[in-house]
């Protein structure tokens, strides 16, 4: 198991493959979980309830997790859909970024953690809904990065006035 393995590879982690007791494994693989991902959705509460799971499986689950920057009632990593594009900030109407500030060299440096951007629809979609829409991505990626472990995360959302794809 590599511990700097990313998070998304962790996730598919086979439960039977884990550097855990079988102890620890076999109530997992009962209730018909098959990959790490599979447990860091549910809660405590749900993990703990599974027959024949006891303080010490939980606490060494625990552990395990983590250890591997992972914990229960993580939402799942959807897999990807859609085509790659890449649209510069320049070019955007809207756009949310995240990062953090690391000291590289002895300066303070910005380290994108995320990225994403957009152009108006000016046809399908209201323009007050659009800014709605980005506000509760905004929000989403915040929430995704609060328990970030290496520092503190700043989330960012730009608005043009001007709409620059008109």
């Amino acid at each position: 198991m590599d511990i700097l393995a990313k998070k998304e590879d962790k996730l598919k982690w086979l439960i039977e493959d884990l550097p855990l007791r079988k102890r620890v494994i076999n109530p997992l693989l009962w209730e018909k979980l098959k990959y790490l991902g599979d447990v860091t959705v549910l809660s405590k509460k749900q993990v703990s309830s599974i027959p024949n799971y006891g303080t010490r499986c939980m606490t060494e689950l625990s552990e395990f997790l983590w250890k591997h920057g992972l914990d229960f009632n993580q939402p799942p990593i959807p897999e990807q859909v859609g085509v790659d594009c890449h649209i510069s900030k320049d070019n955007a109407d809207f756009y949310v970024e995240a990062y953090t500030v690391d000291c590289v060299r002895d300066e303070l440096k910005r380290v994108r953690l995320a990225y994403i951007a957009g152009y108006r629809d000016h046809y399908d979609i209201p323009e007050e809904q659009q800014v709605l829409m980005w506000l509760e991505l905004r929000d989403k990626v915040k929430e995704v990065y609060s328990k970030y472990q290496d520092g503190e995360v700043t989330v960012e959302l730009v608005i043009k006035e001007d709409w620059v794809n008109v």
